[in-house]
């Protein structure tokens, strides 16, 4: 039961961490221009470029130390499944934690690591959930309410993947001149996949809650 509630309270703290970070980064943000951050118009990473944010280091820390503390709950999570595809899922889920690990100890000024590691996160990360969504209808161990909060990473991954990259090519080309539209597509779509994946981790750890109290109240029936 401790091992349930240790999870799932490291992976909430770690999502307090994650929107603390970005809070505290986004107010002291400088864009190229002049301009304020914005979600619509500019990429998580650029809260971490030393250029453009005098705090840059918050948002690369946290993600670094966050990373960590996900662990726990993926790896718990595919333990309670208590099948091999849910201890693969949470493998997948681990290797994922180590990509986000990565993007913080790579900065944004250097593009193309930078950039590979992101999008192992993505990939890797969406992968894990689609299989957690799957095992939530098949899995009699875990609840139906995880499947949408599952799928959603997936789904809009996929979309990610189809959308046009013109603005990207455009702004990683000429980053300090490129003067950027309103709306930046694959910018907003970061944001959802980023949010959507928050959401499952919190209904993760509220899952494994439950389930550890469960599982304490079942000791408590047989002693």
């Amino acid at each position: 039961m401790l091992t349930y509630r240790l999870a799932s309270s490291a992976s909430a703290l770690g999502i307090l961490l994650i929107f603390t970070a970005i809070i505290i980064a986004q107010s002291t943000f400088m864009g190229y221009h002049g301009e304020s951050y914005n979600l619509g118009m500019h990429f998580i990473s650029e809260l971490g470029n030393p250029f453009k944010n005098k705090f840059y280091f918050l948002l690369n820390v946290g993600f670094m130390i966050a990373s960590a503390m996900f662990i726990p709950m993926t790896l718990q999570l595919g333990k309670h499944t208590g099948c091999r595809l849910g201890r693969l899922a949470s493998y997948i889920g681990v290797v994922a934690m180590i990509a986000i690990f990565l993007v913080g100890c790579i900065p944004e000024t250097n593009h193309q690591p930078h950039f590979i590691a992101a999008i192992s996160f993505f990939t890797i990360s969406s992968i894990m959930s689609g299989l957690f969504a799957f095992l939530s209808l098949k899995n009699d161990k875990l609840s139906n309410y995880l499947f949408v909060p599952s799928l959603l990473p997936v789904v809009l991954f996929i979309i990610f993947l189809i959308y046009p990259k013109t603005e990207l090519n455009n702004i990683t080309a000429d980053p300090q001149n490129y003067i950027r539209p309103k709306i930046v597509g694959l910018a907003v779509l970061e944001w959802a996949y980023f949010f959507a994946m928050s959401f499952w981790v919190l209904c993760a750890s509220h899952f494994l809650w439950k389930a550890g109290n469960n599982h304490q109240a079942k000791e408590k029936t047989l002693a």
